[in-house]
């Protein structure tokens, strides 16, 4: 029977690792990847919409979808230099569905709980791209974590840079 995009995504927040090799593997789950992807982005938008309004929307899916990609860039630069050049589209498809615990930010406004519901959808999405990188990547347990939190690390003071850029203080 096949499994549907509920129930992999059930499978990532349960850490389940092999539905990052199973993502990985299949070509055709790159649209739910991008999906995945943009609906986060989506969801953060809109928890920042009330305080934000329209900005707060687009700020908030931009705050995603940038970080994303530069990550996205820097962990397949470091997949190269390590001797793993094809690893782009399964990363990408890992990574895709690593992002589903960021949609909580989508409660980020509410008061109260918003703050802790969207705190422990970013623990929670920390893990799951860890376990991401590790299964797409095909790295060893301390190679992943490195790798994966340097980029993140790259990733975020990229994206920060650039958005200081479309947001001056």
């Amino acid at each position: 029977m096949a499994e549907g995009l509920g129930e992999k995504i059930l499978r990532v927040v349960t850490l389940d690792g092999d539905v990052f090799d199973d993502v990985a593997r299949d070509e055709r789950q790159t649209g739910s990847a991008l999906s995945i992807v943009f609906a986060v982005a989506l969801a953060s938008g809109l928890g920042r919409m009330p305080g934000g309004g329209l900005r707060g929307l687009l700020l908030g899916a931009l705050e995603i979808c940038l970080p994303f990609c530069l990550w996205l860039a820097v962990m397949q630069g470091a997949l190269v230099a390590m001797g793993r050049p094809d690893r782009l589209a399964p990363l990408f498809r890992a990574l895709g569905f690593s992002l589903a615990p960021f949609s909580l930010a989508l409660f980020q406004a509410f008061p109260l709980l918003g703050p802790l519901v969207s705190g422990t959808g970013v623990l929670l999405g920390l893990a799951t791209s860890y376990r991401a990188v590790q299964r797409a990547g095909l790295l060893a347990p301390l190679e992943a974590g490195a790798l994966c939190f340097t980029g993140l690390f790259a990733a975020l003071w990229g994206s920060s840079v650039l958005l200081s850029i479309v947001q001056p203080r």
